[in-house]
């Protein structure tokens, strides 16, 4: 029997799965004895300098385990509650939201996941396809809209559609979006915008899965993300697969 290797967290990894629970950036640095500021630079870690660091100090391991044991206890409480897979090697915070009706919903979310690193998101949606529970994943981007609809001119263009320029859709695209709103120079608009459903349903294909939802990340959202106050893949949403009704007679 071959054993399957499960690499494990990093402190960043840890980091990064902790956000998902906390409520803000500000809240975990707090559990974390530090400033926000350095707890940013923990968390773009494999970026490096200057914007995050080479390696995280070896003497915070201590206090980011403490906050990261906390934060597998809440996820799992939290999943529990919502009838949601948990996995311990990958504690993900995730929660169903309430319906007009008072009932739970079967969309699934995860909010603060931008800190995520590629492998790791990864990880995650093998994780969501393993637990037979999901049918789609998707993935939400915080994008300024005028740059986002750039990015899809030159998909347009790239796949050959005749008569299309990059100028003309661009405008048809942001005018769509916005609602012929005027942009004033040098303003960027910012908008949430969910990738379309990557199927992760029992018997699809994960390998295609992970390589179609970073292909919309990397082709649609990437490019319209950098500039103030947007962000990219902030929030992940999950459908659970739909549930069958039992049979007369039985439960």
């Amino acid at each position: 029997m071959t054993l399957r290797v499960v690499a494990s967290l990093s402190s960043q990894d840890k980091l990064a799965l902790a956000l998902t629970s906390a409520g803000s950036m500000r809240k975990l640095a707090a559990q974390l004895g530090v400033t926000h500021q350095k707890l940013g630079r923990w968390l773009r870690e494999p970026e490096g300098p200057p914007h995050g660091v080479k390696e995280i100090p070896a003497a915070a391991a201590k206090v980011i385990g403490k906050v990261f044991a906390e934060h597998v206890k809440t996820t799992q409480e939290r999943a529990k509650a919502d009838g949601l897979p948990f996995s311990k090697a990958l504690p993900i915070y995730r929660e169903r939201r309430l319906l007009d009706t008072g009932k739970l919903g079967d969309r699934v979310f995860s909010e603060r996941t931008q800190f995520l690193t590629r492998p790791l998101l990864d990880r995650v949606v093998a994780g969501a396809h393993k637990s037979r529970k999901f049918a789609h994943v998707s993935a939400r981007s915080v994008v300024d809209i005028h740059s986002y609809a750039k990015a899809q001119a030159r998909i347009e263009i790239a796949a050959g559609r005749k008569g299309i320029t990059q100028r003309t859709l661009a405008t048809h695209i942001a005018n769509a979006i916005e609602g012929k709103e005027k942009r004033l120079m040098g303003e960027v608009h910012l908008r949430p915008l969910f990738t379309q459903y990557t199927p992760i349903f029992p018997g699809s294909d994960l390998r295609a899965a992970q390589s179609e939802l970073n292909q919309k990340l990397r082709e649609k959202h990437e490019p319209a993300t950098g500039a103030a106050g947007t962000r990219l893949a902030d929030q992940l949403l999950m459908q659970l697969m739909p549930q069958r009704k039992p049979r007369k007679g039985k439960k």
